[in-house]
């Protein structure tokens, strides 16, 4: 899939906007080599802003009183074919997609549509029963926000697109904003704006134009079971990879020329591994981005060399704040803390050598992983302690609510105090799982992965089209079905690689030991104690002289956030951007969090970062202009 634009409005009476849905166009156009795309039918119009013309297409069709729209991949398109209609002919391109799917929905409803495996956003104007449907795929690859205005229902595949209409409100929404501050992303359908709100992965949306009605419904949930099976450890990891297999060459279908970006973890280097078993001697393009000593960048050296791929490290310059900043917070909506941006590297590197690329996404997640500030709530048996456990350590990662207090203008405060928290352990609790320590995992996709991690699909794939194996419906199928006795510490995942991937299990992993794969017992203990010797009795034996080289992180935030230029580019933009800060901050405190960091008395880039999304997003909206509705012509935006 590709991250495309697109702009969409269904009118409550007469035809659409045009004005906005051309200006919609641009906004959402972030490559010089894009084409735009416009269609229309009765109440429906849409701009479709396409970066890889042959492979990424609108397609639309209208049959009687009923049109319908795709866009995406679609994968199973013909055996659903022929399971609802009987029909075996194959499907071909967006167009004759489209034309199948109105086919069902005429047939049987929108039934048919909960099994559609792929990334795609899909959009139904039945005018007999005066209802327009708007979906995305199961797990929402493909993002679609959408705000109600007089003239009817607004949607598009980005905030900034919804905020160039005149009628959306521009009103912060203040549990959002303590959502970036306390986490550094945003959670469940929220964006910064009270107005506008992003359709949640496996829900489906139905707007009735007349009565103004708008209501939203799962047409499927991510759900963790214990399976049923008694399948063994070495039976679940040969279905596992028979399935991943399946998913990478339904992908790999019309790509010639495929990109993967590396590291040292098990996702890329699986993907990297069966695609090269499955095309040996067609050129594969890798990637690696970070400082040259990271293992992300020497463990994919060596994956890539193992799989015969033309490799390119990326180096990450201190500076890359400053350099990529402005333009990763207008990509992700301002809606991801800015530090993330090292990943910008690849929308430069990739486009030329790449008409395809791979991403691992989901993959860590599905096999049982989750991040450090919440591996306290692991250790709780008592489903409510665990909630509360993982609200305050996932919910205080950047500002704890302590911080806030001091932080925020105390009106704010009090609307906004424990917000983060209370919403992590809510989502802790309305988790589809039967077992309790799925309960976090399940969080970690819906939250930190659809709503966090997910910024580098948007990043990459306004660059070049992008597909996401691990994501395919068969494979999150299995792997949340498999007992939780397999997927700890990715036992399955591991036992997959050793067994179909061996020559990659022999390379070291990207986690704290660096060691590989098929490492035995006494190679665990006796590093295990080579470590706990180098970082702490070294660093005292020597005064202070030695201490250890942290190989894990991309990029030396804290260290590199205070050296010039970085240094100036924060004490500048932070200065200028206090007038976008003041109705929320204290800027007094604003300004002691960012001296404290640079002076060394505080290892605060998180909590810079939060606060500099803050000012570059806010400061380009300030600039982003409003169409008129009549003639399309914009105006500067108040």
């Amino acid at each position: 899939m590709s991250m495309s634009g697109l702009a969409g409005m269904l009118s409550a009476a007469g035809a659409p906007a045009n004005g906005w849905l051309t200006h919609a166009a641009r906004v959402v156009s972030h490559s010089p080599h894009s084409r735009t795309l416009r269609w229309a039918r009765g109440p429906l119009g849409l701009s479709y802003v396409s970066i890889h013309e042959e492979s990424d297409r609108l397609g639309a069709a209208v049959l009687s009183e009923t049109c319908l729209f795709v866009v995406g991949t679609i994968h199973n398109a013909d055996d659903l074919r022929q399971q609802h209609l009987g029909v075996s002919s194959r499907v071909e391109g967006s167009q004759d997609l489209a034309e199948g799917l109105l086919e069902w929905y005429l047939a049987k409803g929108l039934e048919p549509f909960t099994d559609l495996n792929g990334a795609f956003v899909l959009g139904i104007w039945d005018a007999r029963e005066q209802q327009f449907h708007l979906m995305t795929d199961r797990l929402g690859l493909r993002k679609v926000y959408v705000a109600q205005v007089p003239q009817g229902l607004v949607f598009a595949s980005e905030v900034k697109a919804l905020l160039a209409h005149p009628q959306v409100s521009r009103a912060i929404d203040e549990r959002a904003l303590a959502h970036l501050l306390s986490m550094g992303h945003l959670l469940d359908d929220r964006t910064l704006y009270a107005s506008i709100q992003l359709l949640r992965s496996g829900r489906r949306l139905t707007y009735a134009p007349r009565k103004r009605a708008l209501t939203t419904e799962p047409y499927w949930q991510l759900r963790y079971t214990i399976s049923q099976n008694r399948l063994s450890l070495t039976a679940c990891a040969d279905e596992l990879a028979q399935r991943l297999t399946a998913s990478v060459e339904r992908r790999l279908d019309g790509v010639d020329r495929l990109g993967i970006p590396i590291s040292g973890g098990l996702d890329s280097r699986t993907l990297l591994g069966m695609t090269r078993r499955l095309r040996p001697t067609e050129p594969i393009r890798t990637f690696t981005i970070g400082h040259a000593h990271a293992y992300d960048v020497v463990f994919g050296r060596r994956i890539a060399r193992a799989c015969r791929a033309h490799h390119r490290f990326l180096p990450l310059e201190p500076d890359f704040m400053a350099r990529q900043g402005e333009r990763f917070t207008w990509l992700t909506d301002g809606m991801v803390s800015l530090h993330n941006c090292w990943g910008m590297a690849l929308t430069e590197a990739a486009p030329p050598a790449c008409s395809r690329v791979f991403h691992g996404f989901l993959g860590d997640a599905l096999n049982t992983s989750t991040n450090r500030f919440m591996k306290t709530a692991f250790r709780q048996t008592d489903p409510e302690a665990q909630a509360r456990e993982a609200g305050q350590s996932y919910g205080n990662m950047v500002f704890s609510d302590q911080e806030l207090a001091g932080l925020l203008r105390p009106s704010v405060y009090r609307a906004v105090a424990g917000a983060a928290a209370e919403d992590v352990a809510r989502s802790v609790r309305e988790a589809e799982t039967d077992v309790l320590s799925d309960r976090l995992i399940w969080v970690e996709i819906q939250q930190r992965h659809l709503r966090y991690t997910s910024y580098m699909l948007a990043m990459i794939g306004s660059a070049v089209p992008i597909s996401m194996p691990f994501a395919d419906n068969d494979v999150v199928a299995f792997l949340t079905s498999t007992p939780p006795a397999y997927r700890l510490d990715k036992r399955l995942y591991r036992a997959m690689i050793r067994r179909h991937l061996p020559s990659l299990a022999r390379i070291g992993m990207e986690d704290t030991s660096g060691l590989p794969i098929d490492a035995g017992w006494l190679r665990q203990r006796l590093h295990w104690r080579w470590e706990q010797f180098r970082e702490r009795q070294l660093p005292r034996w020597t005064g202070g002289w030695y201490h250890p080289h942290d190989r894990i992180a991309y990029a030396h935030y804290n260290e590199w956030m205070r050296l010039q230029p970085t240094r100036g580019y924060l004490e500048e933009t932070l200065a200028r951007g206090e007038a976008y800060l003041e109705p929320w901050c204290d800027l007094a405190a604003v300004r002691r969090v960012l001296a404290d960091h640079l002076a060394g008395t505080a290892n605060a880039y998180r909590k810079v970062s939060a606060l500099m999304t803050l000012v570059l997003w806010l400061e380009q909206v300030q600039k982003l202009p409003v169409a008129t509705e009549e003639s399309g012509v914009s105006c500067q935006a108040a």
